[in-house]
């Protein structure tokens, strides 16, 4: 059996589910959407990661950047497919769980771990 990984990757807080693709006609990553990917790229730069190509649990932590009500299940999909496409993780389908919570954090903060 071997030895549970786990990572910690902080990226700034994410965009709603709501405002990532804004055409009716041609799905397309909004402006914004595309902007939040790149700063987040730029930070990954800077902090050490393993690939994950196995079954894995996500924990998210969200800080609050405002006191507007959001819906915290919406905020799940950016990270996701940002840390897919990133090569963190290999595919979304290897996340057997997923949890997130708002914290005292600056943005987001993934915590990837093995699964057991």
């Amino acid at each position: 059996m071997s030895a549970s990984r786990e990572n910690k990757i902080l990226m700034p807080f994410p965009p709603s589910l709501n405002s990532l693709f804004p055409g009716k006609q041609r799905r397309h990553k909004s402006k914004a959407y595309e902007a939040w990917i790149r700063e987040a790229g730029y930070m990954l730069l800077n902090q050490r990661h393993d690939r994950f190509d196995c079954p894995i649990s996500v924990s998210y932590f969200f800080g609050r950047p405002d006191k507007r009500k959001r819906d915290l299940d919406n905020l799940f999909k950016a990270p996701n497919d940002f840390l897919v496409s990133f090569g963190v993780i290999a595919d979304d389908s290897l996340i057997h769980r997923i949890c997130g919570e708002w914290a005292d954090v600056e943005g987001c903060l993934a915590v990837i771990r093995t699964a057991d």
